[in-house]
C-alpha cells in the first residue's frame, strides 16, 4: 500500500468507533489506543505483544516490528527506535505513514494534551486528512 492508502486506511479506522481512545501510550491493557496506536494495529494488528510496566506503574503492550527484537533492545528501554515501542509509532512505520517525528508529536499532543484538552478521534482524523495528507501529497517518499 502507498502511503496515502495507509494514511486514509488510519483516518477510517479513527472514524470507525472501533477503537476506545486512550491516552499516554499506543494501546493500554483495557484496549484504549491513542490516536498512533490506531495506526499501529490496522497496519501490524500482528506487532502486539505481552504486557510491560513502565517506570511509573502504567501497563502498557509492547509494539514491535520485527521478530529481531529481542531481550537486549527490550532491556534498552528505548521508548522510539526501530522496531519496539511504547508511546511513539517505530520509526520504520513512520515511512510506511509518509509522516514525520514532528508530526507524529503534534498528534501525540492532540491525543494526550490533558484528558478535557485533548482532541476527539473524529477531530484527529480532520486533521489527518485535511493537514497531513496534503502534506504527503507533496513530498517525496520518505
Amino acid at each position: 500500500m502507498t502511503q496515502i492508502e495507509n494514511l486514509e486506511r488510519w483516518v477510517v479506522a479513527l472514524r470507525s468507533g472501533k477503537y476506545k481512545q486512550g491516552h499516554y501510550m499506543l494501546r493500554d491493557v483495557n484496549n484504549k489506543f491513542c490516536c498512533l496506536g490506531v495506526a499501529c494495529d490496522i497496519l501490524h494488528p500482528e506487532a502486539w505483544s505481552a504486557t510491560a510496566v513502565d517506570m511509573i506503574g502504567d501497563a502498557r503492550l509492547r509494539f514491535y516490528l520485527s521478530d529481531v527484537v529481542n531481550d537486549v533492545v527490550i532491556r534498552a528501554g528505548s521508548y522510539l527506535n526501530e522496531f519496539c515501542s511504547y508511546s511513539f509509532i517505530p520509526i520504520h512505520m513512520l515511512k510506511e505513514l509518509g509522516i514525520t517525528d514532528e508530526m507524529q508529536r503534534d498528534l501525540t499532543v492532540m491525543n494526550d494534551d490533558g484528558y478535557d484538552g485533548s482532541k476527539s478521534f473524529s477531530e484527529i482524523a480532520d486533521y489527518i486528512e485535511q493537514t497531513i495528507i496534503p502534506i504527503v501529497k507533496n513530498q517525496p517518499t520518505l
